[in-house]
């Protein structure tokens, strides 16, 4: 894989997340199209790894996990046409099945579990990565804070924390109900490792990714929710809403991406978008 694929793929995966709510009319849309390059990135580096479990603590963005999946290899992108609807296998929130550890939904846990993981894993000495992604109103829970505390003074360096800095959550902005956090500083005081990457940057992601660490390694994700799509950018209204045929013409223009992801559009019957 050359550096020119992981990017189409990811915008594939942006693509294909947008069309599953378009569709289906319930994903979370700004919350997954913030982290879906980061979770391509995570997959790509999983189909390459495989002693790699990958926890997405803001299960509220699992059209992103699944469109990523769907893009490395590890489901069809067909099997996502029912997603969020009562026969399908892919719900609104993510639920424990195939190279998925852990149903998530209420926030605040997959930090904690992830981190559990690694425990387990230095205790057996097996060279096994967990990579954990969570959002930074995610950040708001205490028990983000207790699991980067025993993390950091366990020198857990097979664990990678992704974090969603959007800025944007569901109600109002990160510092609206946050505060002005310096969330680098924070997890800095607690033995972490810190790196910032863009957010739409998915070789960069995963190139840190391979990266070996003797301690935790928090990587802040920088985007506004969604700078890669302008017109979605620094707006809290597409927490909840999905797009509009108008809004898929828009984003196929700003991504440039209907050459290669014609297949996609022709699956969800918007090839003549």
């Amino acid at each position: 894989m050359n550096n020119s694929d992981l990017k189409n793929r990811a915008k594939r995966a942006s693509v294909l997340t947008a069309l599953i709510g378009f569709r289906n009319g319930s994903a979370h849309m700004s919350s997954s199209l913030s982290c879906v390059e980061a979770l391509t990135a995570a997959f790509e580096f999983k189909r390459n790894f495989s002693q790699t479990e990958i926890i997405l603590s803001k299960g509220h963005a699992a059209a992103a996990q699944y469109s990523a999946m769907s893009q490395t290899g590890f489901l069809q992108a067909a099997e996502l046409i029912n997603f969020g609807k009562e026969e399908s296998n892919f719900g609104i929130h993510l639920s424990q099945n195939r190279n998925i550890p852990l149903s998530t939904g209420s926030l605040g846990h997959g930090l904690s579990f992830g981190t559990g993981i690694s425990i387990a894993n230095s205790i057996n000495e097996l060279d096994f990565k967990t990579i954990v992604l969570i959002g930074d109103g995610e950040s708001n829970e205490g028990s983000v804070w207790e699991a980067a505390s025993i993390a950091g003074r366990l020198l857990l360096g097979n664990l990678i924390l992704l974090l969603d800095y959007n800025q944007v959550q569901a109600v109002g902005t990160y510092e609206e109900i946050s505060g002005d956090q310096d969330l680098i500083s924070k997890f800095e005081s607690f033995g972490w490792l810190t790196k910032t990457i863009s957010a739409h940057d998915p070789v960069s992601i995963h190139s840190e990714l391979q990266i070996h660490e003797t301690k935790p390694k928090v990587i802040i994700l920088d985007s506004q929710k969604n700078p890669s799509i302008a017109f979605m950018q620094n707006s809290v209204e597409w927490h909840y809403r999905n797009p509009t045929e108008a809004d898929i013409i828009r984003m196929i223009d700003e991504l440039d991406v209907k050459k290669f992801a014609l297949d996609l559009l022709e699956l969800f019957n918007c090839e003549k978008l």
